[in-house]
Protein backbone atom coordinates (compact mmCIF):
# COMPACT_ATOMS: atom_id res chain seq x y z
CA UNK A 1 0.00 0.00 0.00
CA UNK A 2 1.02 3.66 -0.72
CA UNK A 3 -0.38 7.18 0.64
CA UNK A 4 -1.66 9.19 -2.02
CA UNK A 5 -2.23 12.89 -2.16
CA UNK A 6 -5.24 13.21 -0.80
CA UNK A 7 -8.15 14.13 -3.45
CA UNK A 8 -5.74 13.84 -6.21
CA UNK A 9 -5.12 10.06 -6.33
CA UNK A 10 -1.41 10.71 -7.09
CA UNK A 11 1.09 8.89 -5.52
CA UNK A 12 4.36 9.94 -4.14
CA UNK A 13 6.46 7.39 -5.96
CA UNK A 14 4.79 8.56 -9.34
CA UNK A 15 6.64 7.82 -12.82
CA UNK A 16 9.48 5.81 -11.55
CA UNK A 17 9.61 4.89 -15.34
CA UNK A 18 12.78 2.74 -14.97
CA UNK A 19 11.33 0.05 -12.40
CA UNK A 20 11.50 -3.23 -13.28
CA UNK A 21 9.15 -5.71 -12.07
CA UNK A 22 10.73 -8.98 -10.98
CA UNK A 23 10.47 -12.01 -12.76
CA UNK A 24 9.33 -13.85 -8.71
CA UNK A 25 5.81 -11.42 -9.15
CA UNK A 26 4.45 -12.83 -12.41
CA UNK A 27 3.40 -16.43 -13.05
CA UNK A 28 5.55 -18.69 -14.86
CA UNK A 29 2.60 -19.03 -17.48
CA UNK A 30 3.50 -15.27 -17.62
CA UNK A 31 6.84 -15.70 -18.74
CA UNK A 32 6.27 -18.56 -21.39
CA UNK A 33 3.44 -15.44 -22.46
CA UNK A 34 6.36 -12.89 -22.00
CA UNK A 35 8.58 -14.80 -24.34
CA UNK A 36 5.98 -15.33 -26.93
CA UNK A 37 5.09 -11.82 -26.69
CA UNK A 38 9.32 -10.62 -27.82
CA UNK A 39 8.07 -13.04 -30.25
CA UNK A 40 5.15 -11.19 -32.20
CA UNK A 41 6.94 -7.98 -31.45
CA UNK A 42 9.81 -9.17 -34.09
CA UNK A 43 6.88 -9.88 -36.25
CA UNK A 44 3.94 -7.57 -35.88
CA UNK A 45 2.83 -4.87 -37.82
CA UNK A 46 3.37 -2.35 -35.13
CA UNK A 47 2.75 1.80 -35.04
CA UNK A 48 6.23 2.99 -36.32
CA UNK A 49 8.43 5.32 -34.16
CA UNK A 50 8.09 9.05 -34.33
CA UNK A 51 10.94 10.12 -37.17
CA UNK A 52 13.90 11.90 -35.96
CA UNK A 53 13.21 15.38 -34.77
CA UNK A 54 14.35 17.44 -38.34
CA UNK A 55 12.89 21.19 -37.72
CA UNK A 56 11.25 22.58 -34.56
CA UNK A 57 8.74 25.14 -35.56
CA UNK A 58 7.35 27.72 -32.79
CA UNK A 59 3.61 29.15 -32.61
CA UNK A 60 2.77 32.18 -30.70
CA UNK A 61 -0.51 34.13 -31.94
CA UNK A 62 0.49 37.11 -30.24
CA UNK A 63 4.06 37.84 -32.29
CA UNK A 64 3.33 39.67 -35.40
CA UNK A 65 4.31 38.22 -38.57
CA UNK A 66 7.60 37.83 -40.31
CA UNK A 67 9.02 35.39 -37.48
CA UNK A 68 10.79 32.36 -38.77
CA UNK A 69 9.74 30.39 -36.04
CA UNK A 70 12.82 28.61 -34.87
CA UNK A 71 12.75 29.89 -31.41
CA UNK A 72 10.14 31.54 -28.76
CA UNK A 73 11.32 34.92 -29.54
CA UNK A 74 10.75 34.70 -33.17
CA UNK A 75 7.80 32.52 -33.49
CA UNK A 76 5.18 32.08 -36.53
CA UNK A 77 2.00 33.88 -35.50
CA UNK A 78 -0.23 31.69 -37.51
CA UNK A 79 -0.39 27.38 -36.27
CA UNK A 80 -2.06 26.71 -40.00
CA UNK A 81 1.14 28.40 -41.30
CA UNK A 82 3.72 26.27 -39.42
CA UNK A 83 1.30 23.05 -40.14
CA UNK A 84 1.87 24.00 -43.93
CA UNK A 85 5.95 24.55 -43.62
CA UNK A 86 6.35 21.32 -41.46
CA UNK A 87 7.82 18.08 -42.93
CA UNK A 88 7.75 14.31 -41.61
CA UNK A 89 10.38 13.96 -38.52
CA UNK A 90 9.17 18.23 -37.65
CA UNK A 91 7.58 19.07 -34.35
CA UNK A 92 5.85 22.07 -34.37
CA UNK A 93 5.04 23.88 -30.44
CA UNK A 94 2.49 26.13 -29.54
CA UNK A 95 2.16 28.07 -26.87
CA UNK A 96 -0.73 28.70 -24.35
CA UNK A 97 -3.88 30.36 -25.57
CA UNK A 98 -7.15 29.83 -27.73
CA UNK A 99 -6.48 29.19 -31.50
CA UNK A 100 -9.01 28.83 -34.41
CA UNK A 101 -8.31 26.96 -38.07
CA UNK A 102 -8.16 29.40 -40.75
CA UNK A 103 -7.44 26.89 -43.87
CA UNK A 104 -10.94 25.59 -45.26
CA UNK A 105 -11.44 22.49 -47.16
CA UNK A 106 -14.02 24.69 -48.92
CA UNK A 107 -13.05 28.01 -50.03
CA UNK A 108 -16.69 28.96 -49.65
CA UNK A 109 -17.70 27.46 -46.54
CA UNK A 110 -16.16 29.32 -44.01
CA UNK A 111 -17.14 26.14 -41.73
CA UNK A 112 -15.03 24.00 -43.31
CA UNK A 113 -11.93 25.34 -42.08
CA UNK A 114 -9.80 22.87 -39.99
CA UNK A 115 -6.52 22.29 -38.58
CA UNK A 116 -4.40 19.65 -40.74
CA UNK A 117 -1.86 17.73 -39.49
CA UNK A 118 0.61 16.50 -41.55
CA UNK A 119 2.19 12.72 -41.61
CA UNK A 120 5.53 12.52 -39.53
CA UNK A 121 4.72 15.40 -37.84
CA UNK A 122 4.63 16.05 -34.07
CA UNK A 123 2.29 19.15 -32.94
CA UNK A 124 2.88 19.74 -28.98
CA UNK A 125 1.33 22.02 -27.09
CA UNK A 126 1.16 23.37 -23.44
CA UNK A 127 3.88 25.34 -23.70
CA UNK A 128 4.34 28.55 -21.72
CA UNK A 129 7.24 29.80 -23.68
CA UNK A 130 10.32 29.21 -21.65
CA UNK A 131 11.11 25.38 -22.34
CA UNK A 132 13.96 23.85 -24.56
CA UNK A 133 12.32 20.50 -23.77
CA UNK A 134 9.01 18.90 -23.51
CA UNK A 135 9.28 17.18 -20.54
CA UNK A 136 9.62 20.99 -18.76
CA UNK A 137 5.65 21.40 -19.82
CA UNK A 138 5.57 19.54 -16.19
CA UNK A 139 2.45 16.95 -15.42
CA UNK A 140 -0.18 20.33 -15.20
CA UNK A 141 -0.15 21.73 -18.64
CA UNK A 142 -0.53 25.10 -19.59
CA UNK A 143 -4.01 25.17 -21.50
CA UNK A 144 -3.23 25.36 -25.61
CA UNK A 145 -6.97 25.10 -26.43
CA UNK A 146 -7.95 24.08 -30.32
CA UNK A 147 -11.50 25.54 -30.91
CA UNK A 148 -13.93 25.07 -33.38
CA UNK A 149 -15.93 28.40 -32.09
CA UNK A 150 -15.36 30.42 -35.28
CA UNK A 151 -18.53 32.49 -35.21
CA UNK A 152 -20.68 33.88 -32.77
CA UNK A 153 -18.93 32.94 -29.14
CA UNK A 154 -21.42 29.97 -27.83
CA UNK A 155 -23.46 29.40 -30.89
CA UNK A 156 -22.44 25.93 -32.42
CA UNK A 157 -24.27 26.50 -35.85
CA UNK A 158 -21.39 28.04 -37.31
CA UNK A 159 -18.40 26.04 -35.51
CA UNK A 160 -16.54 24.04 -38.03
CA UNK A 161 -16.82 20.83 -38.43
CA UNK A 162 -13.75 19.28 -37.59
CA UNK A 163 -10.92 20.61 -35.56
CA UNK A 164 -8.64 18.58 -36.49
CA UNK A 165 -8.13 16.41 -39.55
CA UNK A 166 -5.43 13.55 -40.39
CA UNK A 167 -6.46 12.63 -43.32
CA UNK A 168 -4.69 10.70 -46.65
CA UNK A 169 -1.80 9.91 -45.04
CA UNK A 170 -0.67 6.44 -46.70
CA UNK A 171 -0.58 3.13 -44.98
CA UNK A 172 2.93 2.64 -45.54
CA UNK A 173 4.30 6.31 -44.09
CA UNK A 174 7.20 5.35 -41.58
CA UNK A 175 6.77 7.65 -38.96
CA UNK A 176 3.61 8.57 -37.01
CA UNK A 177 2.13 11.58 -36.29
CA UNK A 178 1.42 13.29 -33.02
CA UNK A 179 -1.25 15.17 -31.23
CA UNK A 180 0.04 15.82 -27.60
CA UNK A 181 -0.69 18.77 -25.01
CA UNK A 182 -4.04 20.11 -26.28
CA UNK A 183 -8.00 20.68 -25.23
CA UNK A 184 -9.79 20.53 -28.39
CA UNK A 185 -13.32 21.26 -28.32
CA UNK A 186 -16.41 23.02 -29.98
CA UNK A 187 -16.01 20.87 -33.07
CA UNK A 188 -20.00 20.75 -34.69
CA UNK A 189 -20.27 18.04 -37.58
CA UNK A 190 -23.29 18.39 -38.59
CA UNK A 191 -23.99 18.41 -42.45
CA UNK A 192 -23.36 15.31 -44.77
CA UNK A 193 -19.83 14.85 -45.52
CA UNK A 194 -19.10 16.67 -42.37
CA UNK A 195 -20.96 14.66 -39.92
CA UNK A 196 -17.97 12.52 -38.30
CA UNK A 197 -15.30 13.54 -36.23
CA UNK A 198 -16.39 16.67 -35.36
CA UNK A 199 -13.23 17.16 -32.57
CA UNK A 200 -10.69 15.03 -34.52
CA UNK A 201 -10.98 12.94 -38.08
CA UNK A 202 -8.43 10.30 -38.44
CA UNK A 203 -8.39 8.59 -41.88
CA UNK A 204 -5.98 6.17 -42.61
CA UNK A 205 -2.37 6.40 -41.20
CA UNK A 206 -0.69 6.23 -38.40
CA UNK A 207 -1.35 8.66 -34.76
CA UNK A 208 -0.83 9.08 -31.44
CA UNK A 209 -2.33 11.08 -29.23
CA UNK A 210 -1.60 12.10 -25.32
CA UNK A 211 -1.96 14.39 -23.18
CA UNK A 212 -4.98 16.10 -24.61
CA UNK A 213 -8.73 17.05 -23.65
CA UNK A 214 -11.51 16.23 -26.14
CA UNK A 215 -14.64 18.14 -24.35
CA UNK A 216 -17.91 19.89 -25.85
CA UNK A 217 -17.49 18.69 -29.44
CA UNK A 218 -20.67 16.94 -31.02
CA UNK A 219 -21.22 14.97 -33.89
CA UNK A 220 -24.75 14.09 -36.29
CA UNK A 221 -22.87 10.07 -36.65
CA UNK A 222 -19.90 10.24 -34.50
CA UNK A 223 -19.18 12.78 -31.52
CA UNK A 224 -15.42 13.84 -30.67
CA UNK A 225 -13.07 11.62 -32.03
CA UNK A 226 -13.87 9.22 -35.36
CA UNK A 227 -10.95 6.88 -36.44
CA UNK A 228 -11.11 4.82 -39.39
CA UNK A 229 -9.07 2.91 -41.49
CA UNK A 230 -5.89 4.16 -39.48
CA UNK A 231 -3.67 2.94 -36.40
CA UNK A 232 -4.22 5.54 -33.36
CA UNK A 233 -2.88 5.15 -30.06
CA UNK A 234 -4.53 7.43 -27.20
CA UNK A 235 -2.54 7.53 -23.74
CA UNK A 236 -3.09 9.95 -20.83
CA UNK A 237 -6.50 11.52 -22.11
CA UNK A 238 -9.84 12.72 -21.18
CA UNK A 239 -12.87 12.69 -23.50
CA UNK A 240 -15.64 14.40 -21.87
CA UNK A 241 -19.00 15.96 -22.52
CA UNK A 242 -18.98 15.46 -26.08
CA UNK A 243 -21.95 13.66 -28.14
CA UNK A 244 -23.48 12.15 -31.25
CA UNK A 245 -26.88 11.53 -32.15
CA UNK A 246 -25.44 8.10 -33.88
CA UNK A 247 -22.41 5.95 -32.68
CA UNK A 248 -19.55 6.54 -30.36
CA UNK A 249 -20.42 9.89 -28.53
CA UNK A 250 -16.30 10.26 -27.56
CA UNK A 251 -14.62 7.55 -29.93
CA UNK A 252 -16.00 6.06 -32.83
CA UNK A 253 -13.34 3.28 -34.20
CA UNK A 254 -14.25 2.02 -37.62
CA UNK A 255 -12.11 -1.12 -39.48
CA UNK A 256 -8.82 0.22 -37.60
CA UNK A 257 -6.22 -0.59 -34.75
CA UNK A 258 -6.67 1.52 -31.83
CA UNK A 259 -5.21 1.39 -27.96
CA UNK A 260 -6.10 3.16 -25.38
CA UNK A 261 -4.73 3.51 -21.95
CA UNK A 262 -4.67 5.50 -19.05
CA UNK A 263 -7.70 7.72 -20.20
CA UNK A 264 -11.20 9.04 -19.02
CA UNK A 265 -14.18 8.56 -20.75
CA UNK A 266 -17.25 10.82 -18.81
CA UNK A 267 -20.30 12.69 -19.44
CA UNK A 268 -20.84 11.75 -23.49
CA UNK A 269 -23.53 10.51 -24.94
CA UNK A 270 -25.03 8.79 -27.98
CA UNK A 271 -27.60 6.66 -29.93
CA UNK A 272 -25.32 3.61 -29.19
CA UNK A 273 -21.90 3.59 -27.47
CA UNK A 274 -21.98 6.79 -25.50
CA UNK A 275 -18.42 6.75 -24.69
CA UNK A 276 -17.51 4.19 -27.11
CA UNK A 277 -18.30 2.29 -30.55
CA UNK A 278 -15.94 -0.04 -32.30
CA UNK A 279 -16.65 -1.19 -35.59
CA UNK A 280 -15.68 -4.03 -37.72
CA UNK A 281 -13.45 -5.19 -35.35
CA UNK A 282 -11.26 -8.01 -35.84
CA UNK A 283 -9.84 -11.25 -34.47
CA UNK A 284 -6.28 -11.08 -32.15
CA UNK A 285 -3.45 -10.64 -34.15
CA UNK A 286 -2.16 -13.95 -33.78
CA UNK A 287 -4.56 -14.61 -31.01
CA UNK A 288 -2.03 -12.69 -28.79
CA UNK A 289 -2.47 -8.45 -29.42
CA UNK A 290 -6.28 -7.11 -30.37
CA UNK A 291 -6.93 -4.65 -32.58
CA UNK A 292 -9.04 -2.62 -30.27
CA UNK A 293 -7.86 -2.67 -26.40
CA UNK A 294 -8.69 -0.19 -23.35
CA UNK A 295 -6.55 -0.71 -20.41
CA UNK A 296 -6.14 1.31 -17.19
CA UNK A 297 -9.59 3.50 -18.38
CA UNK A 298 -12.26 4.74 -16.75
CA UNK A 299 -15.31 4.70 -18.05
CA UNK A 300 -18.50 6.46 -16.35
CA UNK A 301 -21.47 8.86 -16.52
CA UNK A 302 -21.58 8.08 -19.95
CA UNK A 303 -25.42 6.77 -21.85
CA UNK A 304 -27.05 5.97 -24.93
CA UNK A 305 -29.35 3.88 -25.79
CA UNK A 306 -27.63 0.78 -26.41
CA UNK A 307 -24.50 0.18 -24.41
CA UNK A 308 -24.22 3.41 -22.00
CA UNK A 309 -20.42 2.89 -22.07
CA UNK A 310 -19.47 0.80 -24.88
CA UNK A 311 -20.88 -0.70 -28.11
CA UNK A 312 -19.25 -3.43 -29.51
CA UNK A 313 -19.76 -4.94 -33.32
CA UNK A 314 -17.70 -7.31 -35.63
CA UNK A 315 -16.37 -7.08 -39.22
CA UNK A 316 -18.98 -8.75 -42.03
CA UNK A 317 -15.31 -9.69 -43.90
CA UNK A 318 -13.31 -11.10 -40.72
CA UNK A 319 -16.12 -12.45 -38.64
CA UNK A 320 -16.51 -12.19 -35.18
CA UNK A 321 -14.41 -9.21 -33.60
CA UNK A 322 -13.06 -9.32 -30.18
CA UNK A 323 -12.18 -5.68 -28.11
CA UNK A 324 -11.02 -6.10 -24.71
CA UNK A 325 -10.87 -3.84 -21.42
CA UNK A 326 -8.23 -4.90 -18.86
CA UNK A 327 -7.55 -3.11 -15.44
CA UNK A 328 -10.69 -0.95 -16.50
CA UNK A 329 -12.97 1.00 -14.55
CA UNK A 330 -16.63 0.91 -15.92
CA UNK A 331 -18.85 2.65 -13.70
CA UNK A 332 -22.33 4.48 -13.44
CA UNK A 333 -23.01 4.43 -17.16
CA UNK A 334 -26.54 4.12 -18.18
CA UNK A 335 -28.35 2.78 -21.46
CA UNK A 336 -31.97 3.06 -21.84
CA UNK A 337 -32.34 -0.30 -23.73
CA UNK A 338 -29.77 -2.83 -23.10
CA UNK A 339 -26.17 -3.01 -21.63
CA UNK A 340 -25.42 -0.44 -19.85
CA UNK A 341 -21.49 -1.07 -19.19
CA UNK A 342 -20.88 -2.42 -22.49
CA UNK A 343 -22.83 -4.44 -25.36
CA UNK A 344 -21.37 -6.79 -27.59
CA UNK A 345 -23.66 -6.99 -30.67
CA UNK A 346 -24.42 -10.75 -31.22
CA UNK A 347 -27.32 -12.92 -33.35
CA UNK A 348 -25.91 -11.26 -36.86
CA UNK A 349 -23.30 -12.44 -39.14
CA UNK A 350 -21.07 -9.46 -37.46
CA UNK A 351 -20.99 -10.36 -33.61
CA UNK A 352 -18.37 -9.03 -31.38
CA UNK A 353 -16.95 -10.24 -28.44
CA UNK A 354 -15.29 -8.07 -25.26
CA UNK A 355 -12.70 -9.77 -23.03
CA UNK A 356 -12.96 -8.03 -19.51
CA UNK A 357 -9.89 -8.85 -17.25
CA UNK A 358 -8.73 -7.21 -13.80
CA UNK A 359 -11.31 -4.88 -14.04
CA UNK A 360 -14.69 -3.46 -12.17
CA UNK A 361 -17.70 -3.26 -13.48
CA UNK A 362 -20.36 -1.79 -10.97
CA UNK A 363 -23.36 0.57 -10.89
CA UNK A 364 -24.43 0.61 -14.61
CA UNK A 365 -27.98 0.32 -15.39
CA UNK A 366 -29.79 -1.02 -18.27
CA UNK A 367 -33.29 -2.77 -18.54
CA UNK A 368 -31.38 -5.73 -20.56
CA UNK A 369 -28.19 -6.46 -18.74
CA UNK A 370 -27.46 -3.68 -16.35
CA UNK A 371 -23.53 -4.00 -16.51
CA UNK A 372 -22.92 -6.17 -19.55
CA UNK A 373 -25.27 -7.41 -22.57
CA UNK A 374 -24.19 -9.51 -25.28
CA UNK A 375 -21.13 -11.66 -25.64
CA UNK A 376 -18.36 -11.36 -23.27
CA UNK A 377 -15.26 -13.31 -21.63
CA UNK A 378 -14.85 -11.94 -18.34
CA UNK A 379 -11.95 -13.04 -15.59
CA UNK A 380 -10.68 -12.16 -12.48
CA UNK A 381 -13.13 -8.83 -12.30
CA UNK A 382 -15.50 -7.52 -9.67
CA UNK A 383 -19.06 -6.73 -11.26
CA UNK A 384 -22.38 -6.35 -10.18
CA UNK A 385 -24.48 -8.57 -11.37
CA UNK A 386 -24.96 -12.43 -10.08
CA UNK A 387 -25.21 -13.81 -13.44
CA UNK A 388 -21.44 -13.44 -13.76
CA UNK A 389 -20.49 -14.50 -10.23
CA UNK A 390 -18.72 -17.54 -11.44
CA UNK A 391 -14.98 -18.75 -10.87
CA UNK A 392 -12.27 -16.27 -10.72
CA UNK A 393 -14.95 -13.27 -10.87
CA UNK A 394 -16.14 -11.82 -7.28
CA UNK A 395 -19.63 -9.41 -6.57
CA UNK A 396 -18.60 -6.98 -3.77
CA UNK A 397 -18.95 -3.30 -3.45
CA UNK A 398 -15.30 -2.10 -4.55
CA UNK A 399 -15.77 0.67 -2.18
CA UNK A 400 -15.21 3.47 -4.60
CA UNK A 401 -13.81 6.62 -3.06
CA UNK A 402 -16.61 8.57 -4.75
CA UNK A 403 -18.28 7.35 -7.45
CA UNK A 404 -21.22 10.09 -8.01
CA UNK A 405 -18.09 12.68 -7.90
CA UNK A 406 -16.02 10.33 -10.57
CA UNK A 407 -13.25 9.10 -7.88
CA UNK A 408 -12.38 5.96 -8.53
CA UNK A 409 -9.77 5.07 -6.68
CA UNK A 410 -9.98 2.18 -4.22
CA UNK A 411 -10.76 3.21 -0.21
CA UNK A 412 -9.09 0.56 2.81
CA UNK A 413 -10.35 -2.48 2.55
CA UNK A 414 -11.96 -2.63 -0.85
CA UNK A 415 -12.40 -6.30 -2.34
CA UNK A 416 -10.38 -4.84 -5.09
CA UNK A 417 -7.46 -4.79 -3.44
CA UNK A 418 -4.63 -7.58 -4.64
CA UNK A 419 -7.47 -9.14 -5.84
CA UNK A 420 -6.50 -10.04 -9.64
CA UNK A 421 -4.50 -12.12 -11.70
CA UNK A 422 -0.89 -11.61 -12.82
CA UNK A 423 -0.66 -13.58 -15.22
CA UNK A 424 -3.54 -11.26 -17.21
CA UNK A 425 -1.15 -8.40 -16.41
CA UNK A 426 -1.51 -6.73 -19.85
CA UNK A 427 1.23 -6.06 -22.41
CA UNK A 428 2.21 -2.45 -22.29
CA UNK A 429 0.93 -1.85 -25.95
CA UNK A 430 1.01 2.44 -25.47
CA UNK A 431 4.27 2.30 -24.71
CA UNK A 432 3.50 4.08 -21.05
CA UNK A 433 7.03 3.85 -19.96
CA UNK A 434 8.32 5.76 -23.20
CA UNK A 435 11.29 3.12 -23.65
CA UNK A 436 10.02 2.08 -27.21
CA UNK A 437 8.84 -1.20 -25.95
CA UNK A 438 5.45 -2.36 -26.05
CA UNK A 439 5.46 -5.80 -25.30
CA UNK A 440 6.24 -5.37 -21.81
CA UNK A 441 4.69 -6.30 -18.51
CA UNK A 442 2.24 -2.80 -17.96
CA UNK A 443 4.16 -1.09 -15.40
CA UNK A 444 1.72 1.88 -14.43
CA UNK A 445 -2.05 1.95 -13.38
CA UNK A 446 -3.71 5.09 -14.25
CA UNK A 447 -2.18 7.58 -11.89
CA UNK A 448 1.60 6.66 -13.23
CA UNK A 449 1.58 4.66 -10.21
CA UNK A 450 3.02 0.89 -9.82
CA UNK A 451 1.28 -1.88 -10.57
CA UNK A 452 1.71 -4.66 -8.85
CA UNK A 453 2.50 -3.20 -4.76
CA UNK A 454 1.23 -4.97 -2.00
CA UNK A 455 -1.00 -3.92 0.54
CA UNK A 456 -0.29 -5.74 3.76
CA UNK A 457 -3.40 -4.85 5.63
CA UNK A 458 -5.62 -6.56 2.77
CA UNK A 459 -5.52 -10.49 2.63
CA UNK A 460 -4.42 -11.67 -1.00
CA UNK A 461 -7.19 -12.99 -3.16
CA UNK A 462 -6.00 -12.60 -6.28
CA UNK A 463 -3.48 -15.18 -8.04
CA UNK A 464 0.07 -15.30 -8.68
CA UNK A 465 3.31 -14.30 -6.50
CA UNK A 466 3.44 -11.52 -4.46
CA UNK A 467 2.42 -9.07 -4.60
CA UNK A 468 -0.87 -8.72 -6.55
CA UNK A 469 -2.33 -6.84 -9.17
CA UNK A 470 -5.57 -5.01 -8.07
CA UNK A 471 -8.83 -4.41 -9.67
CA UNK A 472 -9.46 -1.67 -11.63
CA UNK A 473 -8.02 1.51 -13.16
CA UNK A 474 -5.97 2.06 -10.40
CA UNK A 475 -3.50 0.32 -7.75
CA UNK A 476 -4.31 1.11 -3.78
Amino acid sequence: MRDRVPNQGICPDSYQLNQIIPMSHVSRFHICQQIVLLWLASMSFAVPAVAQVGVRWHVDQRRVSGGDGMAWASAISSLDTALRQALPGDEVWVLRGQYLPTLRQDPQDSRSAAFYLPPGVALRGGFDGSETETNQRGTQFVPTVLSGDLGIPGVSEDNAYHVVLSEGIPLGSQAASVLDGFVIQDGYANQRGHARGAGLRVSTGFLRIQNCTFKRNFGLLSGAIFVTGAMVRIKSCNLIDNATAGRGGALSIQASRCHVANTRFSGNSADRGGAIYAHSIEQFIQGLEPPVSFVNTVISHNRARAGGGAFLQGSEFNGAGRASFAHCTIAENLAFERGGGIFARTGTHIPATSWITNSIIWGNLGPQGSALGGRHQLRWSNIDDAGWKAGSNISKDPLFVNARAGDFHLRDHSPCIDAGSNSLLEADLTDLDGDGFRFEFLPFDADGCRRLQDDWTVKDTGIGTGPIVDLGAYER
